[in-house]
């Protein structure tokens, strides 16, 4: 059994948090509420700027609905397993978090952009190796970000989204 009952679950990330970090916490949040341990939630601990502090907090959701989160990312992983998942990890989260802040406003398509192109200076992920491997450095955001891959985006990351608070300095 997890040992989790009526405790938080803490990741520490020694660096700015990523999709990967977030979605490994929402995994191990979501494994631990449908096995009936009733976490009390989750926080993702980070840098920022030169310090680390608690930056995001996730509430559990209750344990049936758990189970159903799970199966719908046991599926997609099984659906995925031989090709790339359809759209690049920080674009696909950055595209949900805006647009669940601010719904059909056109800002998840500006934020997807940032994340994939890169600006000023940040690299865009289609810099990645893996990532131009998967998708091509060259590939534009309007083939990769169509409306089934926009509601896919939103199917993953909307139930976290909906669970999770950022925590201010």
């Amino acid at each position: 059994m997890l040992p989790w009952r009526g405790h938080q679950l803490v990741l520490a990330h020694t660096g700015r948090p990523r999709c990967r970090q977030r979605l490994r916490l929402w995994l191990e949040l979501l494994l631990a509420a449908a096995a009936g341990q009733a976490p009390a939630g989750a926080t993702l601990v980070g840098r920022d700027k030169q310090r680390f502090r608690l930056l995001e907090q996730l509430t559990a959701p209750p344990p049936a609905r758990a189970a159903e989160l799970l199966e719908q990312l046991r599926g997609w992983r099984e659906a995925h397993r031989l090709s790339c998942w359809p759209l690049p990890p920080e674009t696909g989260w950055a595209y949900a978090e805006a647009e669940a802040a601010k719904p059909n406003q056109g800002r998840g398509w500006s934020k997807a952009r940032d994340a994939w192109e890169g600006g000023f200076s940040t690299p865009g992920e289609r810099c990645e190796a893996a990532l131009a491997l998967c998708f091509g450095s060259d590939q534009p955001l309007a083939e990769l970000l169509t409306p089934a891959v926009e509601e896919l985006a939103l199917a993953l990351h909307g139930p976290l989204l909906e669970l999770r608070q950022e925590l201010k300095p």
